[in-house]
């Protein structure tokens, strides 16, 4: 009998302990984003990530305003004056509007997401070295990348930068978002 209560006792402590367990499992209803909150959010994390880029920028800077490229050229974080896009920037957005295809199998998938792209404007305003920045979204989908490249290389000539009134190989990078509208 003994034997009996032990076994009966250790069951339903094992019962107990097992139905007050913590469950830290909430039953949450999530409703769906709207367009505009999904674009606010990829608009919040851009401007995020713009000011960690200054702020990285910014130590560059302070450590040398320049560097050498792979052809030995001396390309400035930051000239005296930067390079202009020529039009400026509303005609820069118009190129960048006229010229970006949002994937279609990205809006198939309601992806969207900012890409990061640096480039070297020469000293004669070709715009050369275009690459994505590793300081993008980490889950920006590969298609965005490829589509921010081929039309950052598509782009006409710029004003060059100055440094000490010459014009000089310059350091840029323009956010490129995509947003399902």
């Amino acid at each position: 009998m003994k034997k009996y209560l032990i076994i009966c006792a250790l069951g339903l402590s094992f019962v107990l302990i097992q139905g007050c367990g913590t469950d830290n499992k909430k039953t949450e209803i999530t409703t769906p984003m709207t367009t505009a909150d999904r674009h606010a959010k990829v608009e919040q994390e851009r401007d995020r990530l713009i000011e960690q880029r200054r702020a990285a920028l910014a130590e560059l800077i302070a450590a040398s305003n320049s560097y050498e490229n792979a052809q030995g050229r001396t390309v400035y974080y930051k000239a005296d004056i930067d390079p202009i896009y020529v039009g400026g920037e509303k005609a820069m957005n118009e190129f960048l509007q006229d010229n970006l295809k949002f994937p279609e199998v990205a809006e198939q998938e309601a992806m969207e997401g900012t890409v990061f792209v640096e480039f070297v404007v020469s000293d004669s305003g070709e715009v050369t070295e275009v690459a994505t920045s590793n300081n993008t979204y980490s889950d920006v989908d590969d298609l965005f990348r490829e589509e921010a490249l081929r039309v950052v290389n598509l782009m006409p000539n710029w004003i060059p930068g100055q440094q000490n009134g010459a014009a000089v190989d310059t350091k840029f990078s323009i956010p490129i978002t995509f947003l399902i509208r």
